[in-house]
């Protein structure tokens, strides 16, 4: 997940889709969910229908948090009016256990249908927003022409049954439409999913809003724009930019891992934007569609290419913490520095080799503000990005840890540099990104602690205890100057000199090595293509 606010950059993100293990109760065939919603409706309704039961009662709750998100949001607080029913429309025993969980009695019945309404805040917004009132009681809320849902935000479900079926059916005005990576059931006109994972993780834009298309190496991407009626930008500008960051991830990765993929982007009703990853979707908030130009590195094409990475890492390429979840708890890893650092790391040097940003812009100033921003926090000195990791679901830690977006990203671009510098250029963290990838789709799993650090020893032919024991799982400084150099790069901090004679280091400049050896400037071309 990447989240963006004017003057700061507040990186926060998902999430394998498999179905959780434990099933004792087998129950349950599916899970049929109907969502209902119109301009006149102050928030939408929700049937779901659980059936095939064969239970005295059934346990349903919302999730507490979302993956990508590793905060506990308790998404039961959104639901309004709970009642339970039978299939002929008889009142079932209900009540809430907790914030997230409700049961219900339900002896003899072979299905339950659960009808809520979900509160709609600014997330669900996309562009201007009006002011609607209803006329007979004078209530009043907000409405908008198109609105994004996340799935975890959004249906219930069966703790133990993660493995069933869900369906989906919308009863919308003619003039709206639904934009979604779930698959679509032509035959029954619905949309299906194999398990719950996989049907939260898939957000959906409904609404009145505007779609474009294009097709590479025979996957459809669409791009649905919510709220953007006042932006001008050439939208097949759009399209080709959005097209070279696909070409160019596929190219690294391999073969697209998905036979769809959608882009959901909204503006935001308020400054501000970043994205969430699925699998083979991005829900995307973006302040404008201008994106970068050959003298101007856009901030939200490195959104775009930041969450389209994530269909490879933390998607599919991920630690075992992430995927079965558990949505009623953290499910902690000491890898988010990977699942998301580097995902920042590729998501910026991939726009430099597809041609879509600036390679001089890349170093001297993306890379710069990087180590700048590193080194301005204190927190880098007192806590482990690994640890940052790890304690990231307690609270905000602010000055007190490092972030892992921004060290994580760093720590990608030294330990690429030494995989390549020890293997004379043969080998690099692409490599290693793609090893991890083939292990994970290979044994339907996620990575174990080791994995990383064994494949980049066998592909560099040389240990990587130290590195990752200093900067991974320790507070050294990271070595910029000496690494950067080995690809012809001069980054130091520039020394301010005081009244008293004395000096202290300043902030870090970067720049290209005037007389850099031709095997610093070979790897660094390497690295760019």
């Amino acid at each position: 997940m990447l989240w963006i606010r004017p003057l700061l950059l507040l990186f926060l993100t998902s999430l394998p889709s498999l179905a959780q293990e434990a099933a004792p109760a087998r129950d349950l065939d599916r899970v049929a969910f109907t969502f209902t919603f119109n301009p006149e409706m102050r928030r939408p309704q929700i049937e779901a229908r659980f059936i095939g039961l064969n239970r005295d009662k059934l346990n349903v709750a919302m999730p507490a948090w979302r993956p990508g998100s590793y905060a506990i949001r308790n998404f039961g607080k959104a639901v309004r009016g709970f009642r339970a029913y039978d299939s002929q429309g008889e009142e079932l025993p209900s009540g809430k256990d907790s914030e997230n969980n409700w049961s219900i009695d339900c002896a003899g019945q072979s299905e339950v249908r659960v009808r809520y309404e979900l509160a709609i805040d600014e997330e669900n917004f996309t562009g201007r927003t009006k002011r609607q009132v209803d006329e007979e009681n004078g209530e009043k809320w907000l409405s908008c022409r198109a609105y994004i849902f996340q799935g975890p935000m959004t249906w219930l479900y069966v703790p133990e049954r993660l493995d069933c079926p869900q369906e989906l059916s919308f009863v919308i005005p003619d003039s709206w439409a639904v934009a979604s990576g779930l698959d679509w059931d032509e035959a029954r006109q619905i949309y299906v999913a194999e398990d719950y994972d996989i049907f939260a993780d898939c957000p959906f834009h409904v609404g009145i809003f505007e779609r474009l298309s294009f097709e590479s190496d025979g996957v459809v991407y669409e791009i649905a724009l919510s709220g953007f009626e006042l932006d001008k930008s050439n939208r097949e500008q759009i399209i080709e930019r959005y097209r070279k960051i696909v070409v160019e991830q596929i190219e690294m990765m391999g073969p697209a891992p998905f036979k769809k993929y959608a882009f959901l982007i909204r503006r935001p009703a308020r400054p501000g934007g970043g994205g969430l990853e699925h699998l083979n979707s991005t829900n995307l908030t973006l302040m404008d569609l201008s994106g970068s130009t050959e003298s101007r590195n856009s901030i939200w094409d490195s959104v775009v290419s930041h969450e389209f990475f994530h269909a490879w890492n933390v998607k599919r390429l991920r630690p075992l913490a992430l995927g079965p979840f558990d949505y009623s708890q953290p499910n902690r890893t000491r890898y988010l520095w990977l699942c998301e650092g580097i995902t920042s790391y590729y998501g910026d040097l991939l726009l430099v080799r597809s041609g879509v940003w600036n390679e001089e812009s890349y170093w001297v100033e993306t890379i710069s503000n990087e180590i700048n921003s590193l080194q301005r926090n204190p927190g880098r000195l007192k806590m482990s990005v690994a640890e940052a990791s790890w304690t990231v679901w307690d609270g905000r830690a602010g000055r007190r840890a490092p972030d892992y977006y921004n060290k994580g990203r760093l720590i990608g671009l030294l330990l690429d540099i030494e995989i390549r510098s020890a293997s004379e250029n043969k080998q690099s963290l692409d490599d290693v990104m793609r090893a991890l990838y083939l292990q994970c789709m290979s044994e339907n799993s996620g990575f174990a602690d080791g994995d990383l650090r064994r494949i980049c020893e066998e592909l560099a032919g040389r240990s990587f205890e130290s590195f990752f024991a200093k900067y991974v799982d320790g507070t050294d400084e990271l070595p910029f100057s000496e690494t950067l150099a080995k690809i012809g790069i001069a980054a130091a901090p520039k020394m301010i000199r005081r009244e008293d004679g004395s000096e202290s280091p300043g902030r870090w400049r970067v720049d290209f090595l005037r007389e850099a050896p031709a095997a610093a400037l070979a790897m660094r071309k390497a690295m760019v293509k």
